[in-house]
């Protein structure tokens, strides 16, 4: 069943002291702010995980966009926003965008069976998820499954070349480029199963260099929500870990803003489940505000961040940016680890 919601994304603002002309807004951090942030300046990864256990509690119900369990822990982190002094960027001076955006609820849980003699079944958002949107939508495809690597066609590459998609499943392996649902569609394929890539930590996309622009800084609070059946995915790793993350970079730079040499904008993005329509929303309003693109310098997206051990993993978008994080790792003794990136808001 699809439906159109009002969500709400977060913006806040946290700047250096001195305040040069800039398109871009600047932030402040209030002086009564000051009780809430004094002795911290240094990460809190407990703190940390207690955002984590506040957002991933069953009791927000998943945090699908727009659902009240979304909601309360949008307020949750403007709340942390508030307590540790910044600058709230959002609509009529609050810390919230809101945005329209489609929502399709479930109204049964899906299935992926294999049949034949060595028949298996796998468990939904366990072993696989629904993808909707586009041509996704309801229905039931039975058919053998064709591989077709990253369903690539075009620019010299075909994936489909010697395969027969036409009344098949595509199974799209990877790495991809462009539409592939849509790419693998127009070769005739009935149904889409894709293999994702889930070894997203931290991305960076670069823009300008020019003193005054700000970084952007956070990752997306929705999860997937609660099935029809009544289980409650509790978006712990994917990805309260980034708002959470984002909430103590927030708290440990706030009375440390003498030493900032930019402002930096901090996010909780809806809709990115549904195909970061949160990031995008926020993108198309900076795209017409002054400044523009070149609004920001850099933004470092953090998703899925909280399983895999103690190494620090880096997506190689930006080698610089990359090379930065590598070194800071290096003098605090944490392992690191270039990665491939992946999609996530800051493909926006």
């Amino acid at each position: 069943m699809k439906r159109l919601v009002l969500a709400a994304l977060l913006v806040a603002s946290c700047g250096p002291a001195t305040v040069s002309a800039s398109p871009t807004p600047r932030a402040s951090l209030g002086a009564s702010a000051s009780a809430a942030v004094a002795g911290t300046g240094v990460f809190d990864g407990a703190r940390a995980r207690e955002h984590i256990a506040y957002l991933a509690d069953p009791a927000r119900g998943g945090r699908y966009s727009g659902s009240p369990g979304y909601l309360d822990a949008a307020a949750y982190v403007a709340d942390q926003f508030k307590a540790i002094g910044l600058e709230p960027l959002g609509d009529g001076g609050t810390y919230f965008q809101r945005f329209p955006m489609p929502l399709v609820d479930l109204a049964a849980t899906p299935s992926l069976t294999r049949t034949g003699a060595d028949a298996k079944s796998w468990t939904h958002r366990v072993d696989f998820t629904e993808s909707v949107g586009g041509r996704s939508g309801n229905g039931t495809a039975e058919a053998p499954v064709v591989v077709v690597g990253g369903a690539a066609k075009g620019s010299g590459q075909d994936d489909f070349a010697g395969v027969t998609t036409r009344g098949r499943i595509a199974l799209v392996t990877g790495p991809t480029a462009g539409s592939v649902v849509e790419t693998a569609f127009a070769e005739g394929a009935i149904g889409v199963l894709i293999i994702g890539d889930t070894s997203i930590r931290y991305s960076f996309i670069p823009h300008f260099f020019a003193d005054t622009i700000p970084v952007l800084v956070g990752g997306h609070l929705d999860g997937v929500g609660t099935d029809p059946s009544g289980t409650v995915f509790s978006a712990a790793n994917d990805n309260a870990s980034g708002p959470a993350v984002t909430i103590e970079v927030a708290r440990a730079l706030a009375p440390r803003r003498a030493e900032l040499q930019r402002s930096i904008l901090f996010v909780a993005w809806a809709g990115e489940e549904e195909g970061l329509l949160g990031s995008e929303a926020y993108a198309g309003r900076m795209a017409s505000s002054p400044g523009r693109v070149e609004s920001l310098v850099a933004y470092l997206n953090l998703d899925v961040i909280g399983c895999c051990g103690n190494t620090l993993e880096a997506s190689d978008e930006n080698a610089a940016l990359a090379d930065r994080i590598r070194a800071a790792a290096t003098r605090l003794g944490i392992p690191f680890q270039s990665i491939r990136g992946g999609g996530s808001d800051q493909t926006t």
